[in-house]
């Protein structure tokens, strides 16, 4: 057997069940959920909105400060009498101060607006989450079927090869019985070499669809779990209607909630931006303690003692700030008002996306019944193509041709199951609804047969 076909053989023995330690797509969903950098970050952004949500708030909260300082001073003092010489001596004296200052916001629009556009970006990070989480598990289940897609490809590859090579063996033999012919032969010969090159060709497609498994896993997968012989063979056509689908997509699609979250922050921003002309007001309080000497009550033998204490309203009124509250005002409208048209832009595109991938299901779900009714016509036309060249109705090229349009509707019926399963995941995705429950349902579609 020539090399490189040896080598995509080999390939297509790694990603067969029989391997030891096969993944099947719910421990392959574990890990790219356990380590997938998207979803990592995405958790990070939720925790760091979750902490600048705790910081709005603390600014509506009261505050309390205490200042105190302690020091040593020292002079030189020169004293010059009407008559006589000057005298000089050198002072040295301590100080002390302690205050306490407390202050409770009373009215700070601004600081209300902060904190109600804190929660709204904590609920768009937390609709991020669930975004990345429904992305991934909808590319893990179309990698997953995508790597199965490729060891059928090469498994019904590997069966024309194996019929091909009987029907050569077959029509050498009738050749040098004396009643075969040689254009039977020439054809088989071309049909086996078409296959080794076609076989090369796929190997190449199952190493990158390995190699994508890898990237969402973080590391190599084992042998794959392959769809049963009833897994997902007799699918409904939908599980709902249309407009339910569309309705329970704007309902709960992370995008659209991410982008509605924003849309209530860039609201909270222009109230922000109008409490810029607004008054604060602010209940303010002091308490204050000092001790010092100086150098006018030197030698008194006392030093200056006071306590203090305050407590009032403080309250601030903006007078003019150059026009730039104004200009703020009109930014923030103009971004609210952006904001609202890409969410009625992702609104249509996400209805749009509902209704093709709602389509899909119908026309895989089809597809699926009318090749499994396709393949056993075509296995029964095989059977007879055979008897008839054990009666002399039928040529060598005849049973080629019967087997090869068999395992051509086995791959078709193999690849519509897995295009009818990705189709469902990702309408689920855009519904928020394919979660760890979904991944375990599909999960029982795959294993052994």
């Amino acid at each position: 057997m020539r090399p490189a076909l040896c080598a995509a053989l080999a390939l297509a023995a790694a990603l067969s069940p029989s391997a030891r330690g096969a993944d099947d797509l719910l421990t392959i969903y574990r890990a790219v959920m356990t380590q997938a950098p998207a979803h990592l970050a995405a958790q990070a952004s939720l925790e760091a909105e979750a902490q600048r949500l705790a910081q709005a708030r603390s600014a509506r909260l009261p505050s309390l400060d205490l200042t105190a300082s302690r020091a040593r001073h020292g002079a030189e003092r020169q004293i010059t009498p009407l008559t006589g010489s000057p005298t000089s001596e050198h002072l040295a004296y301590g100080s002390a101060a302690y205050s306490l200052n407390a202050r409770l916001p009373l009215y700070r629009p601004a600081q209300h607006a902060q904190v109600e556009i804190a929660r709204a970006q904590t609920h768009s990070a937390a609709a991020e989450l669930r975004q990345a989480r429904q992305d991934l598990a909808a590319r893990t289940v179309a990698a997953y079927c995508d790597a199965l897609s490729a060891r059928e490809e090469s498994a019904l590859i590997a069966a024309q090869r194996q019929t091909v090579e009987e029907q050569l063996a077959a029509a050498r033999a009738a050749q040098k019985a004396g009643y075969g012919t040689r254009i039977d032969v020439d054809e088989a010969t071309a049909q086996l070499d078409l296959l080794t090159v076609q076989a090369l060709e796929q190997a190449e497609r199952q190493d990158e669809a390995l190699r994508t498994l890898h990237t969402l896993m973080g590391r190599a997968p084992e042998a794959l779990a392959p769809l049963r012989a009833t897994g997902a063979d007799s699918p409904p056509p939908a599980d709902e209607n249309l407009e339910h689908w569309l309705a329970r997509a704007e309902a709960a699609n992370p995008l659209l909630a991410k982008l509605a979250h924003q849309l209530d922050a860039q609201e909270q921003e222009a109230a922000r931006a109008r409490a810029a002309h607004l008054p604060t007001l602010d209940l303010v309080a002091a308490l204050g303690h000092s001790n010092n000497d100086n150098v006018a009550n030197q030698g008194s033998y006392r030093a200056l003692d006071s306590r203090s204490h305050s407590i009032g309203v403080q309250l601030t009124l903006p007078l003019y700030a150059g026009g730039g509250p104004a200009a703020r005002q009109d930014e923030v409208a103009a971004r609210t008002q952006a904001l609202r048209h890409q969410h009625e832009d992702v609104r249509r595109q996400i209805r749009q996306q509902v209704s093709r991938e709602w389509a899909l299901l119908g026309q895989f779900a089809a597809r699926i019944r009318a090749l499994r009714q396709a393949e056993h016509s075509s296995a029964q036309l095989a059977l007879a193509a055979r008897k008839g060249v054990e009666g002399g109705l039928r040529t060598t090229w005849d049973v080629l041709q019967a087997e090869q349009q068999r395992y051509r509707l086995r791959r078709d019926r193999a690849l519509a199951r897995h295009d009818w399963i990705a189709a469902r995941s990702r309408l689920l995705a855009a519904a928020d609804a394919l979660d760890d429950t979904e991944i375990s349902r599909m999960n029982g579609w795959f294993g052994e047969p």
